[in-house]
């Protein structure tokens, strides 16, 4: 009896911890597996995620015969043919999830989660969302990807959900702050101008709240692997050079004796590492913090081998700055540069020029400090510098550009020809009329350019509720020549049939008699029109309709009753 009981409760045991839905995601898209691993951190399942360099027999095997939730992409799976080699393997899939759009299977994955709890990032800097998943998970938040093509849509859903806590991190677009803010939704905000100053707050967050066994994770940012997306213990961002920031914090941590050892995930920055060791175990008579590397894995086809350490790659951040031009206003005195941001996220830039006449330096301008350069914007920058009887300018620049607000990356040197003009903006524009469709849930603004010069526009939405407020763009910089006349959408506001009767709503309209100088703005209160609803003579036409269908129905039974009968009396 004792042997039975102790089999028993060995059972019970083991089936506790084998309780957890496997979550297996098959997607190219690094967003689909970063929403994925947030969900099964908030609701306790286990993760695996096909990694794009493995093939099918491997990815079958790595999961094995086990019931299963499968998130598949709709364009981009790794294996097509994925679900039914599960099923041909002994695996059932129990449930399937297909993600159309990364952004809206990422607020669906939040729904189901079940938590109030939000953590707000871009997911543009992947490297910042390898650094959250700890803390995510020993939070219980779950972390919405917002930019200003979808604030308006993460403000609505935050909204519609119990109110638990917002934190922001890192660097977003000011649109989703402002969606934020409009909607009234308290937040807070971890945000530095560089990455490794946000990841350092982060981590003292996390400790100060919660536990980490007295273990840290390093990794540089660039993919998922298993010890990162886990969230067991707190991630710390490596590279070659490792910030003051950095080991002061990790320094501070070991001698509290919160920390004892650390997990470098992949061997690239093994040299670093162990400095960072060393330079820490000298401040103590024993050795108190340990580095411990993590190279490979147990081989799936192949028992008792080692193989490679798999990874799954993220898309490298792209820093790209161009220069439009370099041009002297004599009508203002200032010197003009109009930068433009290619890369793939907000960019700090730092200019110096040198301006020369006719070979000869006459002076020097700059930015005292980095200055923002939106994704894809191209915007102008002035610097005072008199200029007497101008020759011929050129200009010799120098503008520093990077992910971070105090530290620089790349540089982006040119001598050029400058061009001079004499520019007063006298642009001119008028709004002819600015209405709100509920039928269409879009906003339509016609412009017209009273003035004598081409004008450069952009439109913006913002509208308050009763039930919600947000802020809707329309990001493209438009052109009017003198006279012209336009007609600018903006579409997917989200309004729903509640919000109508309180619904208070304007335009926000910045321009300029150039493109990126948008100096000017107005803002125009928009109509809101009655929902038209189904046209009365339409629907008493479908009455008709129906009620002449009736009668034909019965007449042709009544016909065919009649048939019947008459058949039946000559039989």
């Amino acid at each position: 009896m004792g042997r039975y009981s102790l089999f028993l409760g060995l059972l019970v045991f083991l089936c506790a911890f084998s309780s957890a839905t496997q979550v297996v995601v098959n997607s190219l898209d690094y967003k689909d597996v970063a929403s994925a691993a947030f969900y099964a951190n908030v609701v306790g399942d286990d993760l695996y995620y096909v990694y794009p360099s493995t093939n099918l027999q491997d990815a079958v095997l790595q999961v094995g015969p086990k019931s299963l939730i499968l998130i598949e992409s709709e364009t981009q799976p790794v294996h097509a043919s994925y679900q039914s080699a599960l099923q041909n393997n002994g695996a059932t899939v129990t449930e399937k999830l297909v993600s159309s759009d990364s952004f809206s299977f990422n607020l669906e994955l939040a729904e189901r989660s079940g938590t109030d709890s939000f953590i707000i990032a871009d997911p543009a800097y992947s490297y910042n969302l390898v650094v959250l998943f700890s803390y995510a998970k020993h939070s219980g938040s779950y972390v919405l990807f917002a930019t200003k093509k979808n604030a308006g849509e993460v403000s609505n859903f935050i909204s519609s959900q119990a109110s638990g806590p917002v934190l922001v991190y890192g660097t977003v677009d000011q649109e989703v702050l402002d969606s934020l803010s409009s909607s009234g939704i308290t937040h807070e905000q971890i945000e530095n101008g560089d990455k490794y100053l946000d990841n350092n707050e982060l981590v003292e967050n996390f400790f100060a709240n919660y536990d980490a066994n007295k273990q840290i994770v390093f990794a540089d940012g660039t993919f998922f692997e298993p010890s990162v997306t886990e969230g067991e213990f707190p991630i710390f961002l490596i590279s070659n050079t490792i910030p003051t920031s950095t080991y002061d914090l990790i320094y501070s941590l070991v001698n509290s004796g919160e920390v004892s050892s650390s997990i470098l995930v992949k061997p690239d920055y093994t040299s670093a590492a162990y400095d960072l060791m060393k330079r820490i175990n000298e401040n103590f008579e024993e050795k108190r913090f340990s580095v411990f590397v993590k190279m490979g894995q147990a081989a799936s086809s192949k028992p008792g081998e080692v193989q490679p350490l798999s990874s799954y790659p993220l898309p490298a951040v792209v820093l790209d700055v161009g220069l439009s031009k370099i041009q002297y206003n004599t009508a203002k005195g200032e010197v003009e540069i109009i930068l433009e941001n290619k890369g793939s996220i907000a960019t700090y830039v730092t200019s110096s020029l040198n301006v020369y006449s006719d070979g000869e330096l006459i002076g020097s301008v700059g930015d005292s400090e980095a200055q923002l350069l939106a994704r894809d914007e191209t915007k102008g920058f002035s610097y005072p510098l008199n200029v007497e009887n101008p020759g011929t300018l050129t200009g010799n620049l120098t503008t520093y550009f990077s992910s971070s607000k105090y530290n620089y990356e790349k540089a982006l040197n040119a001598y050029v020809d400058m061009g001079v003009v004499s520019f007063v903006d006298d642009s001119s524009l008028e709004v002819l009329t600015a209405t709100y469709s509920p039928d269409a849930d879009a906003v339509s603004v016609k412009y017209s350019n009273s003035g004598e010069e081409p004008v450069y526009l952009r439109t913006s939405v913002l509208y308050s509720s009763d039930v919600s407020s947000s802020t809707v763009d329309d990001t493209e910089v438009r052109t009017l020549d003198p006279g012209q006349s336009t007609v600018v959408r903006v579409a997917g506001l989200l309004v729903t049939e509640d919000e109508l009767p309180t619904i208070e709503m304007h335009v926000l309209t910045e321009y300029g008699g150039r493109e990126g100088f948008l100096d000017n703005s107005m803002e125009t209160p928009v109509e809101i029109l009655e929902p038209e609803g189904i046209d009365p003579m339409l629907l008493l036409g479908l009455l008709l309709l129906v009620v002449v269908l009736i009668v034909v129905y019965f007449l042709m039974r009544k016909k065919g009753d009649k048939e019947e009968k008459t058949k039946a009396k000559k039989n």
